[in-house]
């Protein structure tokens, strides 16, 4: 869901209509790639039990297939770049080396460059829009945010993930990452400064929405810390942005 609401979005800003065909194939791929990810590879005796995630999969699959050929074909090759890069943070390339996922100080890299490609890449790309800086500027802010975003997720699972993963709060530690973690929200803030001036913007609430959760984050959360608040920023963000166009 934030993944959609974050590609809707780019849509509002651009001062578009929101492209339904669009916005639902993201968000079936979405939901493809987390369950492939959390559960290709497992073992297939535990895997076929899990009957819910092979069905919301399969329709998932079958979502996406159908609407793809509604898209113009850049947008399936582009989505299809991305396929690919999930596919190798899940298995490795060769049976030699480690995929993506385990790779030391990978992952949310990878995971940030996935969302900005696909939640602002593929709607520039429908729209058709020259690459500019504020292209370039709303690609880096959303690989940013899903940075700052995944830090309560990594914070929360110091203990349990494996110490090769390398995750930004395993090297710097929980402080060093907090303070890392508002320094990027401090660069968002400078560079929607320089594109839109001292006008008022959404994102100037969502980084100090984002600020809140980043410092409240520690070692033992709630069950809904991460995995519902801190994940319903985007969908927050959304919310504003329908607000702010009903408006005018």
């Amino acid at each position: 869901m934030a993944i959609t609401c974050l590609s809707a979005i780019t849509f509002l800003n651009r001062g578009e209509d929101i492209n339904l065909n669009l916005t639902i194939f993201i968000f079936s791929t979405a939901v493809l790639a987390y369950n492939f990810a959390k559960y290709a590879t497992l073992p297939f005796a535990i895997l076929r039990k899990q009957k819910a995630v092979l069905i919301i999969s399969f329709f998932s699959a079958i979502t996406a297939i159908a609407l793809v050929f509604s898209l113009p074909i850049k947008l399936f090759w582009w989505s299809l770049f991305f396929s690919m890069l999930t596919l190798l943070y899940s298995f490795p390339a060769r049976p030699n080396i480690k995929n993506f996922r385990n790779r030391f100080g990978v992952k949310a890299y990878l995971i940030a460059i996935c969302w900005s490609g696909i939640c602002v890449g593929l709607p520039l790309l429908y729209l058709d829009v020259d690459f500019d800086f504020r292209i370039l500027s709303d690609l880096v802010e959303i690989i940013l945010f899903v940075l700052i975003w995944l830090i309560p997720f990594d914070i929360r699972d110091m203990d349990t993930d494996d110490k090769d993963l390398g995750t930004i709060p395993m090297i710097l530690g929980v402080r060093k990452t907090k303070i890392a973690g508002s320094i990027l929200l401090s660069i968002i803030v400078i560079s929607t400064l320089i594109k839109n001036g001292l006008a008022w913007n959404s994102i100037y609430l969502i980084c100090l929405l984002s600020a809140f959760f980043l410092w409240k984050a520690q070692k033992k959360q709630s069950k809904y810390f991460s995995s519902f608040w801190v994940e319903s920023i985007p969908i927050v963000w959304f919310l504003i942005e329908c607000v702010n166009n009903l408006r005018g």
